[in-house]
């Protein structure tokens, strides 16, 4: 697989463009946490609002990525969770936020919507020394010196069996993802209590539940929506028809064949981007296609080259 590097600040783009870039950058850290991996990125210069994919990479005030933001008005939700403070976000966590332009004291945009959802939360099934990663509900999460550790000290005091929730960043196909935040909630999974959460898009769904790329979801339970934060709402959001590619995150039962028993399965998780934001995402590329490129995909969104009009696209 190859990373490529889309040099950040883009000058002169037009409307509707996503800008993309990938490299190394050292994650803040803070007392309560060690440091141990995450990646790099840039910001397009703003356009009519601003969404943001990326890392926490800082907080008070809140970095996302490389982009200093104002969240002081921010409606916030952490794993289906609506909150009134940032106080409640953590370095590593992976968000998804929109807002609006902002000038002065260093900030690029103030914030009106921050989703943060972890990747995975379950038992660690598997810890590979040699390659620095642990396997959570069938799925790799590569562990680098960025990674942000709560809970444990350094990756070598995670052992199988360990109760753990991920944030991530998505990766090629086949590929571990990056872990850019593992926090061990205890040293020990019980299946009868502890319930198991997974984000994933449905790659097939069938009569009695859905594939995961790395899980099979058991459910006959109907898929529901939480309120967007900060989108007044006087009657319960109209979940996503389930299918092929729509974004899930599945709460439920880890069963002893390995799958998940749902008891809940949440859509509509990502806060909605006018088609002239300047978007920012970090990740690995997933996809390329074209020889010289024409498109690539990071971040599960697909970036059409050809309108990057000052960037230079290059392997490394």
């Amino acid at each position: 697989m190859q990373i490529f590097n889309i040099k950040p600040l883009v000058n002169a783009l037009k409307a509707g463009i996503f800008t993309a870039c990938i490299g190394a950058v050292m994650l803040l850290g803070c007392t309560e946490e060690v440091k141990v991996g995450s990646n790099g990125t840039g910001m397009a210069s703003p356009v009519d609002d601003v969404g943001l994919e990326a890392g926490l990479r800082g907080l008070a005030p809140t970095q996302i990525g490389g982009v200093s933001t104002d969240d002081s008005a921010a409606a916030i939700s952490i794993n289906s969770q609506i909150f009134t403070a940032s106080s409640n976000l953590r370095l590593g966590m992976q968000v998804n936020a929109v807002g609006v332009p902002a000038t002065g004291a260093g900030t690029t945009a103030k914030l009106t919507q921050l989703v943060a959802q972890s990747a995975v939360r379950g038992p660690v099934q598997k810890v590979d020394a040699a390659l620095n990663e642990i396997t959570v509900l069938n799925r790799a999460y590569r562990i680098d010196f960025n990674t942000i550790l709560s809970g444990v000290d350094r990756i070598s005091n995670v052992a199988r069996g360990n109760y753990v929730e991920i944030f991530s960043l998505p990766a090629a196909p086949q590929s571990a993802e990056l872990a850019t935040r593992v926090a061990r909630i205890s040293t020990s999974f019980n299946p009868a209590t502890d319930a198991v959460e997974v984000l994933g898009r449905i790659t097939t769904l069938g009569a009695t539940g859905f594939a995961l790329p790395s899980v099979q979801v058991n459910s006959v339970v109907a898929a529901t929506a939480i309120p967007m934060p900060g989108v007044p709402q006087t009657t319960a959001p109209t979940p996503t028809p389930l299918g092929a590619s729509v974004l899930v995150c599945v709460v439920g039962t880890l069963n002893a064949a390995g799958s998940v028993d749902a008891t809940q399965i949440i859509t509509a998780l990502e806060p909605a981007r006018t088609l002239n934001a300047d978007v920012q995402l970090e990740g690995l590329v997933q996809e390329i296609s074209g020889n010289p490129i024409t498109r690539l995909k990071v971040a599960n969104t697909s970036i059409d080259v050809s309108r990057i009009t000052t960037e230079t696209l290059h392997a490394v």
